[in-house]
């Protein structure tokens, strides 16, 4: 608030005259309970109006550019899929990407039992989705189109397949995730979330 140019509004609440900034919204439709108050030059009234109309675009567009980077930097974060290289190598999935663009990760060598476990730093499925490799041969994805074989799937394919996210940063699932090839259930466990 202004030290010369403030506005005096009625209080219904309070049931008496307040001082409010100059630039403040009342409520109702009569002027009568108004009073703006200070003294300022036309000219110099003028060019306050101006700094104020300045000010109000340059907040706005302040606003749309910062809404944007943050939009930009969680839809990049959102679609990353990064295995934990201070995991041990038998359970780093191998991430690639499909010809469309999809993450597809190939999933790790699974124990005698089916259990195929995957660590990772980030797990963040994008809008798009992502594919679990399942399968020894080439197969057709819905997400994905054709795929390339899982290099590590030589012993057969999972019947589960665990995976472990490694952060302290919470797992944003934002599309679907597919199982390419033979059928598994899917764990996905994150301890932040």
């Amino acid at each position: 608030m202004n030290r010369t140019l403030y506005k005096v509004v009625f209080n219904k609440h309070r049931n008496c005259m307040i001082v409010v900034a100059e630039n403040a919204k009342r409520e109702g439709k009569n002027t009568a309970d108004t009073q703006a108050v200070g003294i300022l030059p036309n000219d110099i009234a003028g060019f306050a109006g101006f700094i104020h109309s300045i000010s109000v675009i340059s907040f706005s567009l302040s606003l749309l550019l910062g809404s944007a980077l943050i939009l930009t930097s969680s839809s990049a974060n959102a679609q990353g899929i990064v295995a934990d290289k201070s995991a041990p190598a038998q359970q780093q999935p191998t991430i690639l990407q499909t010809g469309n663009g999809i993450p597809q990760v190939n999933i790790q060598t699974p124990t005698s039992a089916g259990v195929s476990v995957n660590q990772y730093a980030q797990f963040d499925v994008g809008n798009r989705g992502a594919i679990l490799n399942n399968s020894r041969s080439n197969t057709q994805t819905q997400l994905g189109g054709w795929i390339q074989g899982n290099p590590w799937l030589a012993r057969g394919e999972a019947r589960v397949v665990v995976n472990q996210i490694n952060s302290s940063h919470s797992s944003q699932m934002n599309g679907y995730i597919e199982v390419g090839g033979r059928r598994a259930e899917v764990v996905i466990a994150n301890p932040a979330g």
